[in-house]
């Protein structure tokens, strides 16, 4: 949560010069790729500190990564956040299926 709250920072340093205090405490703003880049860069540093090799780990991670981004974009469409704020067009949904799931 650090690392996506910092990359929200650092991606509207303009807002955040002007609202310092709007832009650290608000509730949007939470993506995955500055928790992304601050994990990969804290766990390269562990690796390296306790002399692990670094790209076989990656590699056996990287099934754990997609499967928690997968779960990650269904939660943003569920939430109705997943399609950039842009109405679903509920004409295309299945009778059977609820309106939540179609967001």
């Amino acid at each position: 949560m650090l690392g996506a709250r910092l990359f929200h920072v650092l991606e509207y340093p303009g807002f955040y010069a002007s609202h310092p205090a709007n832009t650290i405490y608000s509730q949007g703003g939470f993506s995955i790729f500055g928790g992304l880049i601050l994990s990969t860069i804290t766990g390269i540093d562990y690796l390296k500190k306790h002399v692990v090799p670094i790209w076989p780990m990656l590699d056996a991670t990287a099934p754990a990564l997609l499967l928690g981004y997968a779960i990650d974009r269904l939660g943003c469409q569920v939430s109705g956040d997943g399609d950039w704020e842009i109405s679903a067009n509920t004409v295309l949904k299945p009778d059977c299926l609820p309106h939540w799931l179609w967001a």
